[in-house]
């Protein structure tokens, strides 16, 4: 196992859209409940999916540049870290640049609060 080796695993959270699409499953979510799958009732829950949620990774969400949580990023449990996530400027597939939204923005920018 990486983690064992030294290794720190950096992983998003996921984004509630995985949720609402597939229930979860298509993207390893930590169960086939979809957004309620902790199943308090609380529609909003969604869960952080694998495997960011395995414990020796580092579960990464996504915040906007005000620092307020992304309100599409997993929350449930706390990400163990958040970083920029929303309106990140990047390279397009045509070579050019444009803002994207999504907790996969995240962990790359986390990696100088972990060092």
């Amino acid at each position: 196992m990486a983690s064992e080796q030294g290794l720190i695993i950096v992983a998003a959270v996921g984004n509630h859209s995985n949720w609402i699409n597939d229930g979860g499953a298509g993207d390893g979510g930590a169960g086939e409940g979809g957004a309620d799958d902790d199943a308090t009732g609380d529609l909003d829950a969604y869960p952080v999916m694998y495997p960011a949620a395995y414990p020796e990774v580092i579960a990464v969400g996504a915040h906007d540049s005000l620092g307020y949580f992304a309100d599409f990023s997993n929350d449930r449990p706390e990400p163990d870290v958040t970083a920029p996530g929303v309106n990140v400027f990047s390279t397009t597939l045509d070579g050019g640049y444009g803002a994207w939204n999504g907790t996969s923005m995240a962990p790359p920018m986390s990696l100088p609060e972990l060092q």
